[in-house]
């Protein structure tokens, strides 16, 4: 570019010594242009924004598979895990109440408090036959870690629940992988204790309806029964506090807890407490400790 520049100054001195003839006039100067070098006009601007990335440095994202919820070697994705918590236990007679999804199990852990553990689902599957695909429930105390059972996925059937409204099954009694085994569930004491019958219940106000009927004495390995004479005609409204111990009765025959939730999405379901027809050959009920017009606590009742 500078010589371009040197040239036309040159040019200029010379035309500007040159003699005129006649009456030709003086050439004009010439005009000075600087001349650069650029992109294409069609080329796009270059970013002001000195945050904004290269595009070769964007990573390519076109048809990239979202990021699977299913942790290695399993077929069960974490959105199918038990929603978990830890609750003290001193109303249920032990230290903590470990429930999965509104069911639980009481544990005694010398001393240990709710706030101190951490329950959880181990990602990493157990060796199992398919379809079942088993995962360890774990509890987290004190530097140690136990395992309170296995939960078994049909992994050709997942999503469908079975009688307690769960896509799993929680193995507690039949289970080899167990390391903590679960305490019986203490009852308070009850002023009053009757066979009840559930029929109407709201949620929204924490009420349930029930009949109730006078237990007949029976043995320890007998089954509970009602004098039939006994059974109230019309339903009495119960309350149903926080702090109401309820629970219901495991495929294995282990007493469950359970949280006042999962207890109304019970009966919402139809499973627990009501009155048999005459061709049901199955007693269902519920042994209850009142309190004037307050449950204190529900024992699923269930014998032939």
């Amino acid at each position: 570019m500078k010589r371009i520049v040197l040239f036309a100054l040159a040019l200029t001195l010379l035309l500007g010594c040159a003699v005129p003839t006649g009456n030709v006039e003086p050439a004009p100067t010439a005009a000075v242009v600087e001349l650069t070098v650029g992109k294409p006009a069609t080329a796009a601007p270059a970013s002001t924004d000195a945050s904004a990335p290269d595009a070769t440095d964007m990573p390519d994202t076109t048809n990239e598979p979202d990021e699977p919820d299913v942790p290695l070697g399993s077929l069960v994705p974490e959105s199918a895990y038990p929603a978990l918590a830890v609750s003290d236990g001193a109303q249920y007679g032990c230290d903590v109440v470990c429930f999965a999804d509104g069911f639980g199990y009481g544990y005694d852990l010398d001393g240990g408090r709710a706030k101190d553990c951490r329950l959880y689902v181990e990602a990493q599957p157990t060796e199992d036959l398919p379809p079942i695909e088993t995962h360890r429930l774990l509890l987290a105390v004190g530097g140690e870690t136990y395992c309170l059972g296995e939960l078994r996925f049909d992994t050709g059937h997942l999503g469908e629940q079975n009688v307690y409204g769960l896509s799993y099954v929680w193995v507690v009694t039949d289970s080899d992988l167990v390391d903590l085994e679960p305490v019986s569930i203490a009852l308070p004491d009850a002023p009053q204790e009757r066979i009840a019958f559930l029929c109407g219940w709201d949620a929204a106000a924490g009420t349930a309806d029930v009949l109730t009927a006078e237990k007949l004495p029976a043995g320890p390995d007998e089954p509970t029964e009602f004098d039939p004479d006994s059974l109230t005609e019309t339903p009495v409204t119960l309350t149903v506090p926080e702090t109401a111990v309820l629970t219901v009765i495991s495929d294995e025959g282990a007493q469950m807890a359970l949280t006042r939730d999962r207890f109304f999405a019970l009966l919402d379901a139809g499973y627990i407490g009501f009155l048999p027809a005459e061709d049901e050959d199955l007693f269902v009920g519920c042994d209850v400790g009142l309190s004037g017009n307050t449950l204190l606590w529900l024992c699923e009742l269930g014998a032939e």
